[in-house]
């Protein structure tokens, strides 16, 4: 055997190293973001499942898929807006927006177009909206969330 033979069988051995590993990495970020799109759709289930056995307004709902698409859109096009090197959308208008119930539609366009995933600041205060956005949804499912949310309702009617 030639060194050149040797040498070519070690690079095949490396590369086979190299896509095996790459393979076991592309399958843990494909089983994290499918888990990720997963806690979301999940989420949008409760809340429709709330909606439909508790007396939480509909409202909710709509508000929730309203706000996650609008969210899932604002994703998208801060993601071709960012390829294209053009304005971009704050990162305060996305948090916002999660904030108020986009969190679902965040998440599922954060996983669909990998855009905003590595930043861990950004990461972070969206996390922390994720939390504070599910435990106020949480307040609503208790007597004084439900008295509250009403009144705001019909207060904004009555006017």
């Amino acid at each position: 055997m030639n060194a050149t033979y040797i040498q070519l069988h070690i690079n095949i051995l490396n590369m086979k190293k190299v896509i095996f590993h790459n393979n076991i990495l592309f399958s843990k970020l494909l089983t994290a973001s499918v888990f990720l799109i997963f806690i979301a759709i999940c989420f949008l289930i409760i809340v429709t499942v709330s909606v439909i056995l508790t007396k939480i307004s509909s409202l909710i709902l709509v508000l929730y898929v309203a706000t996650s698409l609008v969210t899932f859109v604002m994703y998208a096009l801060d993601k071709s807006t960012a390829k294209a090197g053009a304005l971009r959308t704050q990162e305060s208008t996305l948090h916002l927006l999660a904030l108020v119930g986009g969190w679902p539609g965040a998440m599922i366009a954060q996983q669909t177009f990998r855009h905003k995933t590595k930043k861990q600041s950004f990461r972070t205060v969206f996390w922390l909206t994720v939390i504070l956005n599910s435990g106020a949804f949480v307040w609503l499912l208790t007597l004084n969330g439900s008295i509250t949310l009403a009144f705001l309702i019909w207060d904004k009617v009555s006017h």
